[in-house]
């Protein structure tokens, strides 16, 4: 079967985000030091590599004709991930843990499950199919994922407060360092967007947005 530009355009950008991720985080694995900012930035990255991974795989079992939906509620809980993630690799960063953040970190590791368990029952997500040839993304979303979606986009506009305010806190080195981590955050902001807009997920925009998110944080690692 001859690959449409779209679908042709999402398994290469898939891929793309897919090798990148997995060479930053073997560079990370294979480094001496392991401290808890590096295990952060491990984690996210695997949540990048696995959402992509899976991606991949929803494409290929398109093609063969096979049902997506499983496979997509992979998907949905990588996705959900990223935010805590995020916020944990930031404010592990700025070793600057304070009781409320603590509080934060744990709401978003009950969030994660919680997001995991409604997808298993098939509470978010409806009419999953990637649309042939085109291989465009297609889903529909029920309040109840429109309503994880925006806590998502909650969460990663906490990250992009606590380092805001640090940001303006440091100076030298250090405050370059955290403006660095800022564009990074506000460019997984911008894909978590994305996310939250099908019409927008269907061209793989976001994919794009978690590249350049990738190399942006893991050259401070």
């Amino acid at each position: 079967m001859e690959l449409h530009p779209f679908m042709a355009m999402a398994i290469t950008a898939r891929l793309l985000t897919l090798t990148l991720a997995t060479a930053i985080l073997f560079v990370i694995l294979i480094q001496l030091r392991r401290d808890s900012t590096s295990r952060a930035l491990a984690g996210l990255i695997g949540i990048f590599a696995l959402n992509t991974l899976v991606a991949v795989i929803v494409r290929f079992m398109s093609l063969s004709g096979l049902d997506v939906s499983f496979p997509f509620k992979f998907i949905v809980v990588a996705a959900a991930s990223i935010p805590a993630m995020v916020f944990i690799f930031v404010v592990n960063y700025l070793s600057h843990w304070t009781p409320w953040r603590r509080r934060a970190a744990l709401l978003m590791m009950i969030y994660i499950p919680t997001v995991g368990f409604c997808a298993g029952m098939d509470w978010l997500n409806y009419d999953i199919h990637i649309a042939l040839p085109e291989g465009t993304l297609e889903f529909g979303r029920t309040p109840l994922a429109h309503g994880f979606v925006f806590l998502g986009q909650v969460w990663l506009c906490i990250s992009l407060a606590v380092i805001w305010r640090d940001h303006h806190r440091r100076v030298g080195e250090n405050d370059a360092h955290s403006g660095q981590i800022l564009a990074g955050v506000f460019v997984l902001v911008l894909a978590g967007a994305t996310i939250a807009v099908p019409a927008l997920t269907r061209f793989t925009i976001e994919q794009f947005l978690y590249a350049a998110a990738i190399v942006i944080l893991s050259i401070l690692s």
